[in-house]
């Protein structure tokens, strides 16, 4: 979007470039009504009342004629200036036509207010004078016209530049570059050549009008010889005169519509090769002109915005735009084209990089899940390591108990083997001692059965003898049972003991 300015400063300028432009006009209109009244002198036949009366009339006409055309020029510009004060409310397009119709339409108003004052001013003298009205009219319509076309032309010049400026303003308002006037090729030779031809035509009419008339003057015999040759170089005196300060005012006029745009130009560019870009309102701001200064400042804001939109371009790229886009003007223009490749060649690097940084992203995050998952196994294995290392703990312990329970073994084992062979010594020592009880048992028995046969033969004690003996029979025969399976045991216990 365009920076505009202010509303109160466009117009502000634009009301101080027309009161330069008005004070340009009445310096031209002071060099040129005396001018125009000493051509209407050396055309004409005046008295010098008559003359007198002339030159009060083009001072009073001349002043009220120089206001109105002042008043008709801001009337004229009041549709411009509402274009730069109020910017969203009117278009740019018809105020910059209206503006570069300006130069054209002030030397119309001059050469036709020319014309107007002097027919005024030869009836306003005439009468003062009590002669004709129009007496001498011819003469001075002629140098009217004379007078016309030189103030004209100069306030032409000087229209241009206040033109230019109008426009910039313009342009300025409304955020547009200002372009060049068609035709503006070759306008500084015609501005030139119009110059030397006002200047020129002025010298010429001016002498060659006094020399006719002296001339004819001469061969009516109304003057001298002496005194023609005398008011002869009075004329060419004051022809040169004038030649030299329409030169002067045309040269002024000229330089600030030619000369100073260039330098101005010449300025710009020091800055621009130091690296300054002209930036918003005051590049759209530039005056451009109707000729080839103009088309020289057209081009440099042109490749102004050009650099501009490179430098833009370059900020955006190095802010991470990407997007950006660089248009070259042509298979010329060597910087563009240069920057575009430069675009595309970071913008590759770039898409390089971020597809680096994505497979990194990936490979960073495949390597945070591994070692997610490697820290999940490690704290698993700690634990495992934990719980084996209780576990070991626990053995330790187990195997302490284990081998003080093995010592307690062997040493009970130890005793069981002596309690063993003590027992298989008394077992062997009992079934000594048993094997002589079966035979003592074996003799009681019969005893046993000698006493039942020698109590039969008796009676009741023989019956209880008989009782008795048989109850020693069967506590016999469980002693005999009772003592084998002792034995027996003791055996076992004694094989057993050898075992361990």
């Amino acid at each position: 979007m365009a920076i505009q300015p202010s509303g109160t400063d466009g117009v502000s300028r634009f009301r101080q470039a027309v009161r330069r432009a008005q004070r340009s006009q009445l310096r031209t209109a002071l060099a040129s009504l005396p001018a125009t009244v000493l051509i209407a002198t050396i055309f004409g036949t005046f008295t010098p009342v008559q003359l007198a009366w002339m030159v009060v009339g083009v001072a009073i006409i001349g002043s009220a004629m120089l206001f109105g055309a002042h008043t008709l020029d801001r009337r004229f510009l009041r549709p411009v200036r509402k274009a730069i004060a109020e910017p969203q409310v009117y278009d740019a397009a018809p105020a910059i036509a209206r503006a570069r119709r300006l130069p054209l339409r002030i030397f119309a108003l001059y050469v036709s207010l020319y014309l107007c004052g002097g027919v005024f001013s030869t009836v306003f003298g005439n009468a003062m004078a009590h002669l004709a009205l129009w007496e001498n009219v011819a003469a001075i319509l002629l140098a009217a016209l004379v007078g016309g076309c030189v103030d004209g032309t100069l306030n032409f010049f000087s229209a241009e530049v206040l033109s230019a400026q109008i426009v910039g303003l313009v342009c300025e308002a409304h955020g547009t570059l200002p372009t060049p006037v068609q035709g503006a090729r070759g306008g500084i030779g015609r501005r030139f050549t119009s110059a030397l031809l006002v200047v020129i035509g002025v010298t010429v009419v001016a002498m060659g009008g006094g020399s006719v008339h002296l001339l004819m003057e001469i061969s009516q015999g109304a003057i001298k010889p002496g005194d023609a040759l005398h008011l002869g170089t009075i004329y060419t005196g004051c022809a040169l005169a004038v030649a030299i300060l329409f030169a002067a005012l045309a040269s002024t006029i000229l330089s600030k519509g030619i000369a100073r745009p260039i330098l101005h130009t010449v300025e710009l560019m020091d800055r621009l090769r130091e690296g300054d870009l002209l930036r918003g309102g005051e590049l759209y701001s530039e005056p451009v002109l109707a000729h080839e200064a103009g088309l020289l400042v057209s081009a440099f804001a042109e490749a102004n915005i050009g650099l501009g939109r490179l430098a833009n371009s370059g900020e955006r790229l190095a802010s991470g735009d990407l997007s950006v886009q660089v248009q070259p003007n042509s298979d010329r223009d060597i910087v563009a084209v240069a920057f575009a490749k430069v675009v595309e060649a970071i913008r590759s690097v770039v898409e390089d990089v971020a597809t680096t940084v994505n497979l990194l992203e990936r490979s960073s995050s495949a390597l945070s899940t591994r070692a997610e998952q490697f820290s999940a196994d490690a704290g698993a294995n700690a634990r495992d390591l934990e719980a084996a290392a209780a576990s070991m703990r626990t053995l330790d312990g187990e195997v302490v108990t284990v081998s003080s329970g093995a010592n307690d073994l062997s040493r009970m084992a130890e005793r069981s083997r002596e309690t063993a062979e003590r027992l298989g010594n008394a077992a062997q020592t009992n079934a000594a001692g048993l094997e002589e009880l079966a035979q003592t048992a074996k003799a009681t028995i019969d005893a046993a059965n000698e006493v039942i046969d020698l109590s039969s033969s008796t009676g009741r004690s023989a019956d209880d003898a008989n009782t008795a003996i048989m109850a020693a029979e069967r506590t016999s025969e469980e002693a005999g049972r009772v003592m084998h399976d002792l034995v027996s045991a003791i055996e076992s216990l004694r094989l057993s003991s050898r075992q361990i």
